[in-house]
C-alpha cells in the first residue's frame, strides 16, 4: 500500500496549532519571569536611592557643619575687623571753674579724640546736679585733645562739683576717599604759626587788666571765614584760665596780631596756649578761593 503525500494545508494548520500550543503553554512562565524581572528592577532601584540618600544624609551633615564652622569663623573674624575699625571712646578730663568778677563763671574740660579715622560732633552741657548752664554744639577733630568750654555761665553758687554732659552723640568716618592720609590732612589744615605771645597787665578805665597779646599766620592753604581760637592760660601746668578769640576774614598767608583782655580775676602771670577751635570738615568755615563763590569745594565730602 503506497502513503498518500501529506496535503500541505495541513501541515501549515498543524504547524500553526502546535506553535499556538506551545505559546499558551509558556505565556504562564513568561508572565512570571517578567513579573521577577521587574521585581528586580524595582529592587536595584529601591537600594541605589536608599544608598544615595544615606550617602547623601551623610556628607550633607559633614558638609553643614564645615559650612556652619566657616560661618562662625567668618563672624568671628568680621567681628575681628569690626571691633579693630569701632571708634574708640572719647576721653574726659576733670571740670574746672574759673570765677569772674561779676558771679559768672567759666567751665572748662579738656576731651580727647584717640581715634585717627574719626571725628564727631554733639552737643554738651555742665551740670551741678542742681543747675545747668546753657547748652552748645560741640566737635572734636581725629587724635585731637583740645577744651570744651562755657563762657560767662551765672551759678547760685560756685560749681565746683559740675559734670560735662554730652548729647546728640554722633561718630562721622573720616571718608579714605577723600582723605588719604588724615595725619597730613591735619597738619595742612591747622597749619598756625603763633608767635610773639605775651601775657601783661595794661591800664584800662583806671584800672589794671590782663591783656595776651600774639600774632598768628595762616600758613594753610586755606582761608577761613571767622576761625575761633581758646586761648588757654596756664602756670606750672595748671590751667588758670581760658579765653577766645575770632579772626574775621582770615585769608590764607595772612598775619594778624590779636589782643585779648582778661576782665575779673584773670592771674597777673601765666603762660600763654592758643589752640583752634575749628571744625574742618564743615564746608561752611572756608572762604572760597579768589576767583570763586560758595564753599571751598576742595573740602567737600
Amino acid at each position: 500500500m503506497v502513503d498518500q503525500p501529506i496535503n500541505s494545508e495541513l501541515k501549515q494548520i498543524e504547524s500553526e496549532y502546535n506553535r499556538e500550543v506551545a505559546i499558551v503553554k509558556a505565556r504562564p512562565f513568561l508572565k512570571r519571569l517578567g513579573i521577577f524581572l521587574w521585581t528586580a528592577i524595582d529592587v536595584i532601584l529601591v537600594v541605589l536611592f536608599v544608598g544615595y540618600i544615606a550617602t547623601y544624609l551623610v556628607s550633607g551633615f559633614f558638609a553643614e557643619r564645615e559650612d556652619i564652622a566657616a560661618i562662625v569663623s567668618n563672624i568671628d573674624v568680621m567681628h575681628a575687623i569690626s571691633a579693630d575699625n569701632a571708634a574708640q571712646a572719647i576721653s574726659i578730663g576733670s571740670v574746672k571753674e574759673f570765677a569772674l568778677s561779676n558771679g559768672d563763671y567759666d567751665l572748662y574740660v579738656e576731651v580727647d579724640n584717640p581715634n585717627s579715622d574719626w571725628y564727631a560732633e554733639f552737643n554738651y552741657y555742665f551740670d551741678t546736679g542742681s543747675e545747668e548752664s546753657d547748652r552748645m554744639g560741640g566737635y572734636i577733630m581725629p587724635n585731637e585733645r583740645k577744651p570744651l568750654v562755657a563762657f560767662r555761665q551765672a551759678f547760685d553758687a560756685r560749681p565746683s562739683d559740675a559734670e560735662l554732659v554730652v548729647e546728640d552723640f554722633v561718630w562721622k568716618r573720616v571718608d579714605a576717599h577723600a582723605v588719604e592720609n588724615i595725619n597730613d590732612w591735619m597738619a595742612e589744615h591747622t597749619d598756625f604759626e603763633i608767635t610773639a605771645d605775651d601775657y601783661s597787665d595794661i591800664p584800662l578805665d583806671g584800672e589794671n587788666i590782663a591783656r595776651s597779646s600774639f600774632t598768628i599766620k595762616n600758613k594753610t592753604p586755606y582761608s577761613y571765614w571767622s576761625p575761633v581760637f581758646y586761648v588757654v592760660l596756664e602756670r606750672n601746668g595748671t590751667v588758670l584760665g581760658v579765653n577766645q578769640a575770632s579772626v574775621a576774614g582770615f585769608e590764607s598767608g595772612e598775619t594778624r596780631t590779636v589782643n585779648v583782655n582778661w576782665f575779673g580775676n584773670a592771674p597777673t602771670a601765666g603762660d600763654v596756649f592758643v589752640i583752634e577751635n575749628i571744625n574742618f570738615f564743615d564746608p561752611d568755615v572756608y572762604m572760597p578761593p579768589p576767583g570763586e563763590s560758595g564753599s571751598d569745594i576742595r573740602d567737600e565730602f
